[in-house]
Parts: structure tokens; sequence; C-alpha cells
């Protein structure tokens, strides 16, 4: 028939041939999602050259927050989460400690080193321990401001510096500063269910007295999971609330609240969602009708070496 494509699927002249499955517009048409995410290609979404990503307009980045499983290989990931809890616990004495401040400062440079080994960005570090800033500021001036006309070096009138106190808080802002480096590389590089697995052997013995050890432990890996996942949730609510054009930054600080009252009221809703989710996957695994009988391995080279080096640890910062 004249004006239809021939049966080799030539158009007629004058009209391009339009793709299978295609809009003018993208995938589904103008104003759908494919017209502005990118296309359909072999049943997986790519993304337009100009969305964020990798170099060359790449796969886009999928933000994590700070303190959530990366899920990587490398060494700090090939060990066991009792050993790393042990050096955990370790550090945290080590750290209060020591009474030197090259003794703190070491363990946070060590700390950084470990985060850049198991693949943790230094700038997540920095916004793990971001909202700890208040905490840092006021340890600082309560240990290096004097108002006693003692100071060695004067601000205003009796106010002033103490020196020793100034070593003091800088050394309590480290003390700080390693504590969170060190359970953000803990947190990146173990698996909730490790965790659980971990705290249930070293709670065995409580069991056979009768006390629930595996609930203890169910609920530390879920307090676990779900402090980065209600970062994740309120990052991605948030983040939909201006797309739509809601100006949460904007105004005084009554209208932001105001404002942020259409970031809250979904946030909790999805968390109890998600909540109830978790309730129905643990009863539909009959958690609770019977003792539960964890895989165990037996303990590598680099899990011992871990603990002895947790113990020369703690031993070394007594000593000094």
């Amino acid at each position: 028939m004249r004006g239809q494509p021939r049966r080799g699927g030539v158009a007629p002249r004058g009209r391009p041939p339009r793709p299978r499955g295609r809009g003018p517009h993208g995938v589904g048409g103008p104003g759908r999602p494919g017209a502005v995410l990118g296309r359909l290609r072999g049943g997986r979404r790519e993304a337009p050259p100009g969305a964020r990503g990798g170099e060359g307009g790449g796969a886009p980045v999928i933000r994590t927050v700070p303190g959530a499983y990366l899920g990587l290989d490398g060494p700090l990931q090939r060990l066991s989460a009792g050993p790393k809890i042990l050096w955990l616990l370790a550090v945290t004495v080590a750290a209060f400690a020591a009474p030197s401040p090259a003794v703190v400062l070491a363990l946070v440079a060590g700390a950084a080193v470990c985060a850049r080994v198991a693949g943790v960005a230094w700038r997540r570090v920095g916004e793990a321990v971001a909202p700890t800033a208040v905490v840092l500021v006021l340890a600082l001036a309560a240990n290096a401001l004097v108002a006693d006309g003692t100071g060695d070096v004067v601000l205003l009138g009796t106010v002033g510096v103490s020196l020793p106190g100034l070593v003091r808080g800088v050394t309590a802002v480290l003390r700080i500063v390693a504590l969170v480096a060190w359970a953000l590389v803990y947190t990146a590089t173990t698996p909730s269910q490790a965790t659980v697995d971990a705290l249930s052997r070293a709670l065995s013995p409580l069991g056979r007295l009768g006390a629930p050890v595996d609930s203890w432990a169910m609920v530390a890996s879920l307090v676990l999971r779900f402090v980065p996942l209600c970062g994740e949730e309120l990052v991605r609510v948030r983040d939909a609330q201006r797309a739509r054009g809601v100006m949460l930054d904007g105004g005084g600080p009554v209208a932001r609240l105001a404002r942020w009252r259409l970031v809250l009221a979904p946030l909790v809703v999805a968390l109890f969602r998600r909540a109830d989710e978790s309730a129905r996957a643990m009863a539909d695994r009959c958690w609770g009708y019977g003792p539960r009988t964890p895989a165990r391995r037996p303990p590598s080279a680099a899990d011992v070496a871990c603990a002895v080096a947790a113990v020369a640890l703690v031993c070394l910062c007594c000593a000094l």
C-alpha cells in the first residue's frame, strides 16, 4: 500500500525509521523517567552522558552514608568479626589510657591507613567526624581557655590560652577522632551478620545459664544495621523533597522547621515500614523457635595476629 513501509523495514521517503519500544523523546515518551534518566540497552538502564558518575559519563555513583558496610574485598574484610571487635575495644582502652598525645596521634594515623586499605575514602571519615564537631570544639575550648589571668597567651582581659591546656584539648579531640575513625573502619569492613555471630560466640557461656544470648546479639545487629539505614532514608527523602522544589535551607529557623516536617513524616513512615519488613522476615525464618547454630570456621593466622596485637596494645598503653 502506498505510504506504508515495505516488508523489509524501509520507511517512506522523508521519514526516518523509529526504533521499536522508544518514543520520539526516549524510552517512555515525554515526561517519563526514561526520557530523563537514560536509555534501556540489554535490560539495563544507562545514565546519560552528563550524569554524575565515573569518567566519561559512566554509571552514576551510589552514595552511601558513613558507617554503611561497603561489601568490598580486602585483607581487613577477610578478618573475622571477633578479632576486629577485640581490636576496637583495645583501641578504645588505649585512646583513654595513653598519657602521651603522640600515642593518640599514632592511633589516628593507623585508622587513616586502615581506612585507605579498606577502601573507605578519607572524605567519608570526615563526614563521620563532622557530627561531633560541636563536641570537639567544646572539648578543645574547655581545656585550652582560662579566665583567671594565668594564660600563656592573653586573648581578652583575663581570658587567655593555656599551652598545657591546649595540649590536653588537642589530645581529647584526637581521642574522639580516633574512636570514630576506627568504628567507621569496623562497620565498613564487617557485615552485621558476622557481628551477630561473634557476639553470640562471646556470650555463649551466659546461654548455659538461661540468658537470651541470641536475642541480645540480634538487637545489637539491628542497631548496627538501622543506624546507617536511617541516614540513607533521610538522604533519600530529603533529596526527593528538594527535587519537588521544597526549599529546606531557606528562611528563618521556624520556616525551616516547618519545611523539614515534609521530610520527617515520610521518614518515620519509611522506617516503620522497614521495621515491619524485618519483623516479617524474622518470623518467616522461624526466629526464636529454637537455638541458633551459626557456622563456625577455625581462626586464621591473621585473626590470631589481630587478637595478639590488641592485647599487646592494651598492655603497652597501660604500662606507659
